[in-house]
């Protein structure tokens, strides 16, 4: 092995004034420097000098592993080891943690205010965040809207899946079936409209003035519903029907009706069955009938999906 020079400030560390501060002080940083060049060859050979620098005569030596953990990786090996990257997946959760306390304070105004009157300032100030930041996180108001469309369609969706994911084993033909299941969409749909008739305003209400949502964004989250729809009611086979219904051409060409495989006279009684469950979740919710009008509001909408049931079928 190559000789290693002389450490510097060891012979000062030997002397009879190694206990001066100043010469302590000056030993130290002339290790450091020599160290950081010599270091991966001269480490072992040196570990009784850098004991003698780093000590005093009134403390005990410490020991390597001492040594090791107190003075940095760069001081010892001339180099820092790799750190993993976890700034990026931090930032990441943090701001999808904010945009969803934004989106969490911004469902509490709409049903306090409205969402016309929504604002990011005014969420900015309940959040304590200065109005400027939470532009970082959401552009604009109609951005805010377009997020809180998407999730409440979500939120929906995922309300009627856990609902048909309830549902019994079937039993009866493919329309009992059918039928149980257009009944359990019925029932899970009034249920989260019910408990959440702020957020059913937002999608089935009056539209937000100067406000129109983006097809392709909106679209996906807010069709799953009639798309478990037509899964339903497409499943019951039926003669064929080839009349056409023209003003269903844009529907017939929509690719869950398409996969379906239903003829256009049985969407058109599949379209007419919901019309009458969504009027009447519709009229429950807004309170259209007047108050009193009902006396039971779930005997009522029972009977509705019977009538609805009855118009889905095909006719005998």
């Amino acid at each position: 092995m190559a000789e290693v020079p002389q450490v510097p400030g060891r012979a000062a560390a030997d002397s009879s004034g190694a206990d001066d501060d100043m010469q302590f002080g000056h030993s130290c940083s002339s290790f450091r420097s020599w160290f950081r060049f010599y270091a991966p060859e001269a480490a072992r050979e040196h570990r009784s000098a850098t004991r003698a620098i780093i000590t005093s005569p009134d403390r005990p030596v410490k020991s390597d592993a001492h040594i090791a953990v107190t003075r940095s990786h760069m001081w010892h090996t001339g180099r820092m080891p790799p750190q993993p990257p976890i700034a990026g997946g931090i930032r990441a959760r943090n701001r999808a943690a904010i945009e969803a306390e934004i989106l969490s304070c911004a469902r509490r105004q709409l049903a306090e205010v409205g969402a016309a009157a929504l604002s990011l300032r005014s969420i900015a100030r309940e959040l304590g965040m200065v109005s400027s930041a939470i532009y970082r996180y959401i552009a604009s108001r109609d951005e805010l809207l377009t997020r809180l469309i998407v999730s409440t369609y979500t939120s929906l969706a995922d309300h009627v899946d856990e609902r048909l994911a309830d549902l019994p084993d079937p039993v009866g033909d493919e329309t009992e079936r059918a039928a149980t299941r257009f009944k359990a969409i019925g029932r899970a749909v009034r249920q989260w409209a019910l408990a959440a008739p702020h957020e059913y305003a937002l999608i089935y209400g009056s539209p937000v003035p100067d406000y129109h949502a983006p097809h392709e964004r909106t679209e996906p989250a807010g069709t799953r519903v009639v798309g478990r729809l037509i899964e339903t009611l497409s499943g019951v086979r039926e003669p064929p029907d080839p009349r056409p219904l023209p003003a269903l051409d844009p529907l017939m060409n929509y690719p869950p009706v398409v996969e379906s495989g239903a003829s256009a006279p049985q969407v058109m009684r599949g379209l007419a069955a919901w019309s009458m469950v969504q009027g009447a979740i519709t009229s429950e919710v807004f309170g259209y009938l007047g108050a009193g009008t009902i006396a039971d509001e779930d005997a009522y909408f029972e009977e509705i999906l019977q009538l609805a049931d009855q118009v889905w079928r095909a006719p005998a």
